[in-house]
């Protein structure tokens, strides 16, 4: 399952569609040529296409996700196209000039049948709702926000990237803090209210930050240890020289667990 958005680019000069992963990376442009004023967008999950109208040259063409497999599907006047929308065979469009929605195959572009007309104002965008048209339920953003702090995006393959909003930065742990943090990205851990308490408290069944964002599930969940720490079997982080030392730091021996004699007496 490919994780990309499309978009249309109006720019006078160079109008194009173009896309990029979720987060934002990878932008590519996929149509530039023949194209004037991409206004309306859409994507056939299922059939893996996309598709756009063009309100100044009057048409609507099919393509692939890499802009490849070019081919017009209708071709009217200009102003007839400007929302799309597909479902299950049909491509729906509000239509500007007649003020009317109407349909097609979204094939051949036969069977046109006007959907409702007359309306009181130019329609604009327009959406195709029902129960079976996306299957959101497989994305591990589902799960515990895919173990992120904040945004959770798809690379294109579909895995999590974390990402942050605002002039924040996202530390090793997925967490994201302020750029003009005062707490130690290393050995501290920033609350959600700014205040900052020792990395090691975080996750060990007791609030320590005031708004409990130390040991909020989602966090806890899913968080992949610092650079320079360990997990345990509880979810806690412990330093890496604190494994193997002959005390319980993790507060279930798991630090303990697997060291020989040897290296636990050093």
């Amino acid at each position: 399952m490919l994780s990309l958005m499309f978009w249309t680019n109006w720019n006078e000069q160079r109008p194009s569609i173009m896309r990029s992963t979720l987060a934002g990376k990878n932008i590519r442009i996929i149509i530039s040529s023949d194209i004037l004023t991409p206004n309306g967008l859409t994507i056939d999950h299922k059939a893996e296409k996309l598709y756009f109208s063009d309100g100044s040259l009057g048409k609507i063409e099919s393509c692939d996700y890499d802009g490849s497999s070019r081919y017009v599907i209708l071709k009217s006047g200009t102003g007839n196209f400007y929302g799309l929308a597909i479902y299950a065979d049909f491509i729906y469009w509000s239509d500007w000039t007649r003020r009317a929605v109407l349909r097609s195959n979204k094939y051949t572009g036969g069977d046109t049948k006007v959907l409702r007309a007359d309306i009181p104002h130019q329609p604009m965008g327009i959406i195709a709702v029902a129960k079976d048209t996306n299957n959101c339920e497989l994305s591990p953003c589902r799960h515990m926000n895919g173990g992120c702090g904040d945004l959770c995006l798809l690379t294109a393959h579909g895995r999590v990237n974390c990402s942050c909003r605002g002039e924040r930065v996202l530390l090793d742990d997925n967490r994201c803090v302020s750029e003009n943090s005062s707490c130690n990205i290393y050995t501290e851990f920033e609350c959600g209210n700014g205040e900052c308490i020792d990395y090691q408290l975080t996750c060990d069944g007791v609030a320590h930050c005031k708004d409990k964002s130390d040991e909020k599930m989602q966090y806890c969940d899913n968080r992949t240890c610092r650079r320079g720490f360990r997990p345990c079997y509880n979810q806690r982080c412990v330093a890496s020289g604190r494994f193997c030392d002959g005390i319980d730091d993790c507060g279930d021996n798991s630090d303990e667990a697997f060291c020989s004699s040897e290296f636990a007496a050093v």
